[in-house]
This record gives C-alpha cells, sequence and structure tokens, in this order.
C-alpha cells in the first residue's frame, strides 16, 4: 500500500476534486465519519461546511486540509466495505480516527485507490501536529495495515502512475484539460529536482506546461502569485490560466520556494554520487560515441 499525504488551506478545493471526479462517474462515495444520513446527496460546499465547522473554531492555523491517498496493487480486489475498514483503521493510527472524514473510491487510474479528506482541527479547536506526519506515524501505519489485511507492501509495489515517457507532452487544442496538466505536475514533482523557478519552467516546457507569475508590474506579481498554462508548439503560453492553488498539489510560489531551497541539498547529494560516474566513464571512453553508448 502507498500512502500520499498532501496539506493544504482550501478544504473546499479538495472536496470539489473529488466531488468533480463523482461527477464525472470516475469516484464513488463510499464512506464517511461525522455526517449525517444521506452524505452521497449534499453538494461540495455543503459536504465542505461540515468540515468548516472544526477549521473555524482555530483561525489561526491556515492549513488545515487534509488529502490523503491510499494507492493498492493492481489486482488487489477490495470490497468496499475492506475499504472502508482499511481507512478506519489508518486514520485511527495516526491521530485522525475521530475527525470527520470522507472516504473516495477512484475508478481513474491503473490500480486501485482511495481517497480520504479530513481536517487537522479537533472539535476543541486544538491543531493535530502534521509535521513529519507521512515520515513517522503514517510509515508505521501503512507497514501494520499491510500486515494485518494482507496487502502488497509498499516496497513491492510497481511504480504508481504513469510514467514520464507515458506522460508526453501536452497538445495545445486536443489536451489541455486542469486534470491533464495535474497529472504533469504531480510528475514532475516526484521526479524531478529543481532549484530555481526557470530550472521549474525548463523542466515543465517538455511537458508543454509552464508557471507563470505574471509581469513585474503586475498584481499577481506582486502578490507572489502564480498560474499555469498550456504552450502551444512555439513555446508559447496558451488558453485560460489556472491558479496554483487550484491544483490539488497546491504548487503555488510559496510552496516552490520551500521546494527550491530543500532540493539544493538534494542537487549536491546527486552531484558527488554522479560526478565519480562521470569521470569513471569519461577515462574508459574514447570517443563521444563510445561514452554515451556506456
Amino acid at each position: 500500500m502507498v500512502v500520499r499525504i498532501s496539506t493544504g488551506k482550501s478544504i473546499h478545493g479538495v472536496v470539489r476534486y473529488n466531488e468533480t471526479k463523482r461527477n464525472q462517474s470516475v469516484a464513488k462515495l463510499i464512506g464517511s465519519q461525522g455526517f449525517a444520513k444521506g452524505v452521497e446527496n449534499l453538494t461540495a460546499s455543503q459536504l465542505a461546511k461540515r468540515f468548516e465547522m472544526l477549521t473555524s473554531l482555530n483561525r489561526r492555523t491556515k492549513t488545515n486540509a487534509v488529502h490523503i491517498s491510499l494507492n493498492f496493487a493492481p489486482g488487489e480486489k477490495l470490497s468496499e466495505e475492506k475499504l472502508n475498514t482499511i481507512s478506519q483503521s489508518y486514520l485511527d493510527k495516526i491521530g485522525f480516527g475521530i475527525q470527520p472524514y470522507l472516504i473516495y473510491q477512484h475508478q481513474d487510474a491503473g490500480h486501485p485507490h482511495i481517497h480520504l479528506i479530513t481536517v487537522n482541527i479537533d472539535r476543541e479547536g486544538k491543531r493535530i501536529e502534521t509535521h513529519n506526519l507521512g515520515k513517522i506515524q503514517s510509515e508505521q501505519a501503512r507497514k501494520e495495515i499491510e500486515r494485518e489485511f494482507g496487502l502488497v507492501p509498499a516496497e513491492k509495489q510497481q511504480r504508481i502512475g504513469p510514467s514520464l515517457q507515458e506522460l508526453g507532452k501536452l497538445i495545445y487544442g486536443k489536451e489541455t484539460s486542469k486534470s491533464s496538466i495535474n497529472t504533469v505536475l504531480n510528475q514532475v514533482w516526484a521526479n524531478y529536482v529543481f532549484t530555481s523557478l526557470g530550472e521549474y519552467n525548463a523542466i515543465l516546457s517538455g511537458f508543454g506546461v509552464t508557471a507563470y507569475r505574471g509581469e513585474k508590474d503586475s498584481q499577481r506579481y506582486q502578490r507572489g502569485g502564480l498560474v499555469y498554462h498550456v504552450l502551444d508548439e512555439k513555446g508559447s503560453r496558451k488558453g485560460v490560466p489556472i491558479k496554483a492553488s487550484s491544483f490539488h498539489l497546491n504548487p503555488t510560489l510559496k510552496k516552490l520556494e520551500r521546494k527550491f531551497s530543500q532540493d539544493q541539498a538534494k542537487k549536491k547529494e546527486l552531484l558527488r554520487e554522479v560526478k565519480p560516474r562521470v569521470s569513471e566513464l569519461l577515462q574508459k571512453s574514447k570517443s563521444l560515441d563510445l561514452f554515451i553508448g556506456d
């Protein structure tokens, strides 16, 4: 079982993302806690308001939305009842067991997976700590659940989601939906190291996408805003700009700057690993063709 955890400032956005999938018939609301009967008939706004009853108790905590996906190996056939049991067990183990939550089963990928939505503000208005949640509580919970339910361990699962080669380049006018851009962003963030907006855009452009701050004298630029565009074949921005905060990943400028800082250390580590290998190959290879072949 592969677990992915993301936090954000918009519970509305998280609920809307999953409800949109449900309206497209590629997701199903299979479970909930802390909601009245008939939850499946509520609108996205009504669902979000239930969570806001808690977040309103702590206005200081801005990052309060918690979105978790539990990804299972292809071929694992799990009933809705089993998925609900796994979800409850997982949330109990990471300290969110008594929080209200929603469980969506998605059918838009080549493997079984569910999305869990909750908030990190409890009924007393106290914030539930999420720092290192993925590295500590979640890792322990994952391993315990894998053993308890006989699931394929994360270490033995094949890559989740499309590979970069399978992803290809978005073609303006043919494949420019928000979900397509979202797929590109998820894969780029998961597979690349970048330490500046220039490096980031150099990578994104290979997939027909760009991140744009606006002109330097624009309000968007001055306020640290960021939008995403699809590029045409000439590399020009096309289509309606999509706000960074509207994506599930929440790839805003502020979040990017944190990643730039984190990736500085990763880049140094990668260089230390690569340099000896390159030097070794240069010494062995007598020509550029042989070097590339090696």
